[in-house]
C-alpha cells in the first residue's frame, strides 16, 4: 500500500485561505480466498489506485457573513484478476472505474452571537464503468438551509431543510432536527436527533 497527501495553504487578506489538497493511493492485494463459494486460488488478485484533488476557499466577508467554494474531484480504479491455474482453468478479469466532481458553495450569516444561519448549494456528478458490461453517469445536486441556535454554552438546538435533485430518482425535499447539551460538571455530551433520508 502506497499512499501520498498533500496539503498547499496560502493566506488571503480579511482572513481568508486558500487551500488545496490532494491524496494517491496505490495498492496491491492478494485475495486467495473467495468470499462466495470458499475455495483456495493464489492467483486472485487485486490492484486499486485513487485521485483526489479539492481546492477549498473560506473566506468571511464582514463579521457576520462568510462564504465557503469548494471543487473537487476523485478519479478511482479497481482491477481484479484470476489468473487460470490446474483448480481454476478459467480466467476471471474485471475492470471497474469511478469518477466524481464536486462543487459546493455555502453561506454563514451569524446576526447575533448565539445564532448561524446556513445557507448553500451542491452539485455533484458521478460515472461507473465496469468495462465490457456497464456504463451508468448521475448528476444530482441540492440546496440546504440551516439554523443553529445556541444557549449557554451549553444547548444547541439545529434544524433544517435540505432538497435533492437526481437524474437517476425524483426530487425530494428533506428535514432534519438535532439537540445537543453539555453537561459542563462531567464533560458530558448528550444528543438527539431525527431527520429523513433520501
Amino acid at each position: 500500500l502506497t499512499t501520498v497527501n498533500a496539503r498547499l495553504g496560502y493566506a488571503l487578506p480579511n482572513k481568508g485561505e486558500l487551500s488545496l489538497i490532494g491524496r494517491f493511493q496505490d495498492s496491491h492485494t492478494g485475495i486467495p480466498f473467495a468470499t462466495v463459494f470458499p475455495d483456495f486460488d493464489p492467483n486472485r488478485e487485486q490492484d486499486q489506485q485513487l485521485w483526489l484533488l479539492s481546492l477549498e476557499w473560506r473566506q468571511p466577508w464582514t463579521s457576520m457573513w462568510e462564504h465557503r467554494v469548494r471543487v473537487s474531484g476523485v478519479d478511482e480504479t479497481l482491477e481484479f484478476r484470476d489468473k487460470p491455474d490446474p483448480a481454476h482453468p478459467f480466467a476471471f478479469p474485471s475492470d471497474i472505474s469511478t469518477r466524481r466532481i464536486e462543487a459546493e458553495w455555502y453561506h454563514f450569516v451569524k446576526l447575533v452571537p448565539w445564532n448561524t444561519i446556513t445557507i448553500g448549494g451542491e452539485y455533484r456528478n458521478e460515472r461507473g464503468e465496469v468495462e465490457g458490461s456497464y456504463r451508468e453517469t448521475t448528476d444530482s445536486w441540492a440546496i440546504v438551509l440551516q439554523d443553529q441556535i445556541s444557549l449557554f454554552d451549553s444547548l444547541y438546538i439545529t434544524g433544517g431543510i435540505r432538497y435533492d435533485g437526481n437524474s437517476a430518482f425524483e426530487d425530494k425535499a428533506t428535514a432534519r432536527v438535532a439537540v445537543s447539551y453539555l453537561v459542563k460538571a462531567t464533560d458530558t455530551r448528550l444528543k438527539a436527533s431525527w431527520g429523513q433520508g433520501f
